[in-house]
């Protein structure tokens, strides 16, 4: 039988799952945007060069040459920048984050959903959630300030997973603890 306490550490679980899965999809999306803003120039100098040095005319033009050759030297300025940037390297993190964190959510969602008699074992459930979230935790991708602000700013009232730079607290089962969380911290000191 399900007990109360395992369903509610899912459904923390499945929160936590489903803002990340949110915040590693705009930081996906903004990469994206990042990466074109590299490329697509690159793209487009390379096209013009390229053709205009089959054009004979134009070889003959010293100025023009050069001019050419100065884009060459700008598209290898913004290829190698994309590089040092690892633009490419952070996008895909953040691909592979993303659906990670989308399938968690979706998992835990579906058994939550589920009649507990139809659902697995719940203890066994949780560990296997528990190595998923840590399997994810390892593979962990810095989340932009902006996004985190965008997120914090869209959503008031949700509690942001460590992950997010915020603090949670800790639930004792049984006990209030609001009362620890109000006090100074110099009231927390131990004597020893």
């Amino acid at each position: 039988m399900w007990e109360i306490e395992i369903e509610d550490i899912l459904l923390d679980y499945g929160l936590e799952a489903e803002i990340l899965y949110y915040v590693y999809n705009k930081s996906f999306i903004t990469y994206q945007k990042k990466i074109n803003y590299f490329v697509i120039p690159t793209i487009i100098i390379n096209s013009i060069t390229g053709a205009l040095l089959f054009d004979q005319r134009v070889k003959d033009i010293l100025i023009i040459s050069y001019i050419l050759a100065s884009f060459n030297i700008i598209t290898a300025i913004m290829t190698t920048l994309l590089k040092f940037f690892n633009y490419i390297d952070l996008l895909s993190q953040c691909k592979i984050l993303s659906l990670s964190y989308l399938s968690l959510f979706e998992d835990i969602k579906l058994t939550l959903m589920k009649r507990p008699e139809h659902r697995p074992n719940d203890l066994e459930y949780l560990e296997n959630i528990k190595k998923r979230r840590e399997d994810l935790y390892n593979n962990f991708s810095i989340i932009q300030d902006s996004i985190r602000k965008d997120f914090k700013s869209r959503h008031k009232d949700i509690i942001l997973p460590l992950k997010l730079n915020h603090i949670s607290k800790i639930q004792i089962y049984g006990r209030n603890i609001e009362s620890i969380y109000s006090k100074t911290p110099s009231s927390h000191s131990i004597e020893v």
